[in-house]
């Protein structure tokens, strides 16, 4: 389940083993709501911050939300607050020391830049 939410009973076991079935899959983001859990992979998963991941957030048609849970979901839910509904917006990371909230962030930055520049990578700077 991709949305802790549509569990038919929302209690910790519950919560726990969807977690684990999901990092037994390499799937390291969940969504609760509207908030996203990530779970250390503690290995590299190189496909998961793509250029080609990135673009299929990017390229979403405009109306459309991201179904999939991932920092690029939550960082164009953001994206469209701003632009879309002239809102302010705020993405909250929060981890333990060292849990990556730093790298997090990047991302968030990425995508933004990314959206900001009409959808490529070739138009932002390093």
């Amino acid at each position: 389940v991709s949305d802790l939410g549509q569990l038919p009973l929302l209690h910790e076991p519950a919560i726990l083993q969807a977690l684990d079935v999901r990092f037994q899959e390499s799937i390291v983001y969940t969504f609760t709501g509207p908030v996203l859990l990530a779970v250390n992979p503690f290995r590299e998963l190189a496909h998961l911050y793509s250029t080609a991941k990135l673009a299929s957030f990017a390229e979403l048609p405009t109306d459309t939300e991201a179904s999939e849970p991932h920092i690029f979901a939550v960082a164009r839910a953001a994206y469209r607050g701003i632009w879309g509904r002239g809102t302010h917006q705020t993405v909250l990371v929060s981890g333990e020391s060292g849990a990556g909230k730093t790298e997090t962030t990047k991302f968030v930055m990425r995508f933004l830049a990314m959206a900001g520049t009409g959808g490529t990578e070739a138009g932002m700077s390093e």
